[in-house]
Formats: C-alpha cells, sequence, structure tokens
C-alpha cells in the first residue's frame, strides 16, 4: 500500500503488471484525484467559502414556498472527518470541497401570525460529506470460491458505496416583529447565508420583490472565466456607513499588496474624510487624486467607486481612482496642459498675478507662463503702479505690449489704471486690452429724491422721513445714491440721528439731513439750511426737509406735519402739539380801500428755503373785506389795474356771513401783506412748498 504525499499537484497510484491491488490502492486512486481537483480549484477560488448558482424564486403558482435552484458551494474542511472504507480518517488536512445540489428543492416560508409583523426568513447553505448509495456486496469465500459470501463475512448487510461531497440547503426564520423592524437571523455555524424571503402577516404567496440576496452572502455572480471578465470578483455592495466604508469580496481579501484594484457600489455619500475595508481589514484612508483626504461629494450614493492600495501613502491609502458621479480631486495645475482645481479657480491661482516692473513698464509673471501671445489669453491683474498714458505690459518675458482700454465710441485708448487697482486684461491679438475700466464719476444734484414722505406727529421728538432714492453729495461734489431710505432723527438727542450741535430751543426752524458714512444711512437736525455739522465718519449729505420746535420748554416737539416731496402741510391733530393752524395776521389792519397795507412776517411759519405758500383768508362782518399781496405794490379793492392778489369780503347785510377762502402766494421777501375792515378777518397758514 502506497503512503500518501500531501502538497503534490496531483498524486498517482504506481501498479505493476500481476500485482495482486489492495482495496486501498483503488480508495488512494480516488482521494488523489480529489485532493489534486480541490487544491486546483483553490488555487482558482482562495480558500474562504464561495457558493455559485442557488438562485431564489417563488413558486409556480405563487404560494408562501421559494424554490432554491441547483449549485455549488466550495468549502475548506477535513480531507475525511471519518474512514474512507480501510483508509483512516484525515483531520489533520483540510482541502477545497465542493457541495453540490444537483436538484433544486422547495421550502416554505410561513406568515407570521400576528397583525402587523413581519418574518425575515434566511436561507442558508453548508458542505457535507454524505457516504450513500448502499449495496449488498459480495466478498470472496475462500473455503468456496465460487459461492461468494454476501455481506463481509457473509454478514447480509448493505454497504455505502460512494462518499459524496452534497451543498445541504435550509431556511431559517428570524423573529417576528414589526414590519420594519424585524431582523434577519445570522446563519448557523458552519452554514453561509445566500437570500432572504421577506413574509408579512396576511400574505398568501411570496413575489419576487419579496427575495433579496443576504449581505455578505458569497455568491459568485457567474463562473469562474465570467467573473474575471466581468471583474465580478473584485467588485461588491458596501455595508458600510457614511464615510466609513466596508465591503465584502469573494473571495475574500486576506492582505493588502501595492496595486490592488477593488469596485464597490457606495451605500451613501461621503461628507467629509473617507476610510475603506474590504473583507474586514483595518479601514485605511480613501484620499483623491491629490493624496490628499478626501472633502465630500467625492462619493455618491449609489456610484460605482475604484479604489487602489497604496503603501506609501500616509503608512497605506486607497487611492480613488473613479467615483461615477462624484467630484474628482485633482493635484494643482503647474503646466498648461494639466487640469485645475475648484480652488484654484475660486483663487484664480494660474490666472490672477500682481503686476511687476515699473512705472510705464509693467511686468506679467503667470504660474504656468504662457509660451506664446495668443488671441483671447486673458488674465486678472493687480496693478502695482498707476497709469502713465503710455504704459506697456510684458508677459512672460514675451515682449511688451501697449494697454489699452475702449472709449465710448468704441476706440481702443490709452487705458487709465489706478495703483492696486484689480482689473480683468485681455489680449486682442494686437493689445492687452483693460477690461475692467474706471468707473465715469456719478454727476448728480445734491438732494434729488423720489419718492419723498415725512411727517411728525406733534407728541414726541422725532420727525420720520422716507425715499426711494435720493442723491447725497460730499465736500469734494462726489455723489452717491442711496435706496429705500428711512429715518427717524430724535431733536432731544445729539450727533448721529439727532441734533448736529447744541441743544434744541423752542420756536425754532431745523432742517433735516439725510447723512451716510459709506455703509450706514442717518439722519441729522441742524440749524443751517447749507452746512450741518457733520459726525464723525459721515461724509455724504442732502436736505430734505424742515421741523419747527414748538413753544413749550418742557418738550420742544416739532410742530405736527406731513410732507409729500416738496409740499409740507402743517397737520392739526387733537392731543398733539398743533390744534389749529398757525395765524399770520389778523383783525382790522391798514384798508382795503386805500389802499394801506400791513406787513405779516413769515419767518415763523415757513422755512427760509420755502419758495410758495398756502395759506386761507377768512371774512365775517358785514360789509367787511380783506386784501392779500406778496408785496405792498398791490392797489385797493376797487382797483382794476392793479388788484391785490386776494380779495374778500361779505356783503353789507345782517346777519352776518362767513367767507374763507384758499389760496397760493410765491414769496417775494420774508413778508406778506394784509389790509382789513373786518375785526374777524385773518390769514392763517396750511403749509409750504420747499425748494429744495
Amino acid at each position: 500500500m502506497c503512503g500518501l504525499f500531501y502538497g503534490a499537484p496531483m498524486d498517482r497510484q504506481i501498479v505493476y503488471p500481476g500485482q495482486i491491488l489492495p482495496e486501498t490502492t483503488l480508495l488512494q486512486m480516488a482521494k488523489d484525484a480529489m485532493i489534486g481537483n480541490a487544491k486546483l480549484a483553490a488555487a482558482m477560488l482562495g480558500t474562504s467559502t464561495i457558493a455559485n448558482g442557488f438562485a431564489v424564486t417563488p413558486t409556480g403558482p405563487a404560494s408562501l414556498q421559494i424554490v432554491v435552484a441547483p449549485g455549488e458551494i466550495y468549502s475548506l474542511t477535513n480531507i475525511d472527518s471519518l474512514a474512507f472504507s480501510t483508509l483512516p480518517a484525515d483531520t489533520t488536512h483540510s482541502i477545497l470541497k465542493q457541495g453540490i445540489l444537483l436538484d433544486g428543492v422547495t421550502l416554505s416560508c410561513p406568515a407570521p401570525t400576528t397583525t402587523g409583523q413581519s418574518i425575515n426568513y434566511l436561507v442558508q447553505v453548508t458542505y457535507q460529506d454524505q457516504d450513500t448509495t448502499p449495496v449488498l456486496l459480495p466478498y470472496y469465500n475462500s473455503a468456496n470460491p465460487a459461492l461468494p459470501y454476501s455481506g463481509m463475512g457473509n454478514n447480509g448487510l448493505t454497504q455505502n458505496t460512494s462518499r459524496k461531497g452534497v451543498a445541504i440547503v435550509q431556511v431559517k426564520a428570524g423573529a417576528s416583529a414589526a414590519t420594519g423592524s424585524q431582523t434577519t437571523p445570522a446563519p448557523d455555524s458552519g452554514y453561509v447565508g445566500l437570500y432572504v424571503a421577506t413574509v408579512a402577516f396576511g400574505q398568501t404567496t411570496i413575489t419576487s420583490g419579496n427575495i433579496t440576496q443576504y449581505s455578505g452572502a458569497p455568491l459568485l455572480p457567474s463562473g469562474v472565466l465570467q467573473s474575471i471578465q466581468s471583474g465580478n470578483t473584485t467588485y461588491a455592495l458596501d455595508i458600510g456607513s457614511i464615510n466609513t466604508y466596508a465591503a465584502t469580496f469573494f473571495p475574500a481579501i486576506t492582505t493588502l499588496q501595492d496595486g490592488l484594484v477593488l469596485r464597490f457600489k457606495a451605500a451613501n455619500a461621503n461628507t467629509g474624510a473617507t476610510t475603506f475595508s474590504p473583507n474586514g481589514i483595518a479601514p485605511a484612508a480613501i484620499v483623491g487624486g491629490n493624496h490628499a483626504a478626501l472633502q465630500g461629494g467625492e462619493i455618491v450614493a449609489n456610484s460605482v467607486v475604484w479604489v487602489q492600495w497604496n503603501s506609501s501613502i500616509g503608512g497605506g491609502s486607497w487611492v480613488l481612482l473613479e467615483s461615477s458621479g462624484g467630484g474628482l480631486q485633482v493635484a494643482p495645475a503647474t503646466k498648461t496642459q494639466h487640469a485645475i482645481s475648484a480652488g484654484q479657480i475660486q483663487t484664480q491661482s494660474v490666472t490672477a498675478f500682481t503686476s511687476g516692473g515699473v512705472s510705464a513698464t509693467l511686468t506679467l509673471t503667470p504660474v504656468p507662463a504662457i509660451t506664446s501671445y495668443v488671441a483671447n489669453q486673458r488674465f486678472r491683474v493687480k496693478f502695482g503702479v498707476a497709469s502713465t498714458g503710455t504704459d506697456t505690459m510684458n508677459i512672460s518675458g514675451l515682449g511688451a505690449k501697449t494697454i489699452k482700454q475702449y472709449d465710448s465710441t468704441g476706440a481702443k485708448v490709452a487705458a487709465i489704471f489706478a495703483a492696486n487697482q484689480l482689473a480683468d486684461i485681455e489680449y486682442d491679438g494686437t493689445d492687452i486690452v483693460l477690461l475692467d475700466q474706471l468707473p465715469a464719476p456719478i454727476v448728480g444734484i445734491q438732494g434729488s429724491v423720489k419718492g419723498l414722505t415725512g411727517s411728525a406727529s406733534g407728541t414726541s421728538s422725532t420727525a420720520s422721513f422716507a425715499a426711494d432714492e435720493i442723491f447725497v453729495e460730499n465736500s469734494s461734489s462726489s455723489y452717491q445714491v442711496l435706496r429705500s431710505v428711512s429715518i427717524s432723527p430724535n431733536l432731544s438727542s445729539s450727533g448721529v440721528n439727532g441734533l448736529d450741535t447744541g441743544v434744541s430751543a423752542v420756536s425754532t426752524w431745523y432742517s433735516v439731513w439725510v447723512i451716510w458714512n459709506g455703509t450706514t444711512t442717518a439722519g441729522l437736525f441742524s440749524l443751517s439750511s447749507t452746512s450741518p455739522t457733520m459726525p464723525a465718519g459721515y461724509t455724504h449729505k442732502a436736505r430734505v426737509g424742515w421741523v419747527r420746535s414748538d413753544a413749550t420748554p418742557a418738550n420742544k416737539y416739532p410742530l405736527s406735519f406731513v410732507q409729500s416731496g416738496r409740499r409740507v402741510n402743517y397737520k392739526v391733530a387733537s392731543g398733539s402739539n398743533l390744534t389749529s393752524l398757525p395765524m399770520v395776521i389778523s383783525g382790522v389792519q391798514g384798508s382795503p380801500n386805500v389802499p394801506t397795507w400791513v406787513s405779516a412776517s413769515i419767518l415763523g411759519i415757513v422755512p427760509v428755503t420755502s419758495g410758495v405758500g398756502y395759506f386761507t383768508a377768512r371774512v365775517q362782518s358785514p360789509g367787511g373785506s380783506v386784501i392779500v399781496a406778496p408785496s405792498n405794490q398791490y392797489g385797493s379793492t376797487s382797483d382794476a389795474v392793479n388788484p391785490p392778489v386776494l380779495t374778500i369780503g361779505v356783503a353789507g347785510s345782517s346777519p352776518a356771513t362767513t367767507g374763507i377762502f384758499g389760496f397760493n402766494l410765491i414769496f417775494e421777501s420774508t413778508n406778506i401783506y394784509y389790509g382789513s375792515s373786518d375785526a374777524a378777518g385773518q390769514v392763517r397758514i396750511t403749509g409750504w412748498e420747499d425748494n429744495l
């Protein structure tokens, strides 16, 4: 009997002519063939358990059963756990054995009995040696060779004549639980999970939608050659979490070697630095094409990710070769044909540079350098010096080009730029053209305004003004347009949004200003109609109106008014500091018939910048009359050539009747003129028009 020799590709038994063959020779031949095939299979498939086939489908017609198709399982196990006829058991050595399921099996998956619950059924498989095909064997009868024994020693018992490697398939039920919270049971010891069938309460049939592949199932998607061709052995599904990717490959990855390329289908997008672990190997960082940690968004959910192991990066890292749908990390470009990164685009590090050289003869040294001037080359430049009118720029030492800009007619003229100005330049094939020209100054009129409104309640120290747009001006006659202006200065405050200097006084006119410091819009009161004292930092201003403080020392509130554009009206309101329109003049004064004019000052009732006043005149006594004019150069009530601007009277009858007439005057001085023969005669002011 030949001794066993393990480790050879395939042992062969030697038999000689005329030799009486012991049964061990035939047994060893079968065993040697099995070992040789197993070693070849291990060389191809590795030593991890792998299954092929075993597709799980619903029954037809559909029921609460599933059909497991034929398949094979390759599993590392003892050469012989039990004696092989007269060959002893061998549990010292293990080989990759093939277990076969030649005929499909049908497995039952009953529905749970509790409303609202579901069960996950695990289809699992294992390898098993089975001694089968029992036969009553004839044995040599030395006492009577012509009459063989029936069975060993003529015991009449059958004996197994075949040792098969078989695949045992089972279904294992998980715990019934609320639908959505049920879990899949773990495979039993020695088994591997292949598929999961989910059955809910009340379900009467299982469909293909209820069947999924078990996570980590060691299934070859196709044959070995087909797997090599399709890359199935290096492709797996991600079973990790966000930023921590993991996958189980078959055959299993047991060691990491430089150049190893693996693929996985990501379950989640990454949000920052990321790791990867194949087959439970310690997680290592995934780095991008710049060999830097991922930032987020390089991997998207359901994308196919290619990584390659490089032991020299960061103590060992997976380099991201490709991720469908994700952002691509690239190294910073240093040559003209290199790809640039988003960071370089944001900082314009390959197009934005500060000019060098001296006045009128500028240089630019971009990195990477240009090798020739080509039309449409464009750069972002910070000019180191101001323009002189005859400026040139030499880019990458290729020769000086004149710096031009376009004027309003489209002609190219000498460029104008300031020191430290940021601008775009473009080579048009002849000149370097400045695209971001210095803006022309804003031209306007201080106080030009759209949608101006104002008001004061007469019950507080505050007046409110608003405008859609207004031009403000500084001392250098530079203008700025302010939009959506809203101010509420307080006459009892000082400085910004208050009085420019001093403290408020009674019965005093204060101009109202919109002021601006480059960022903030505010209000200001001032005694001056032209030159308020500006708070620190405020440079631009425009007058928008006036307020007059009342005569109450304790308050000195602005008199109640409303304003729309240039037109301002006193606002009579109960409880305010203006319960009647201000009186200009009243009673019998002068004579409307001679005429004899009496002047009435308007300085206390309209501001100095008003050009038009709006009034009401009243007469009541029978035969009484009132005349009003902007000067004393007008005639009497009976003057047909030069009559007063206003004549109002009551016929000489009884009882008395009251006549009230509204009118306006363009002011010719700081007075208006009045003549009245009626003790009840009077003139009151309703408002004015400001010369803003």
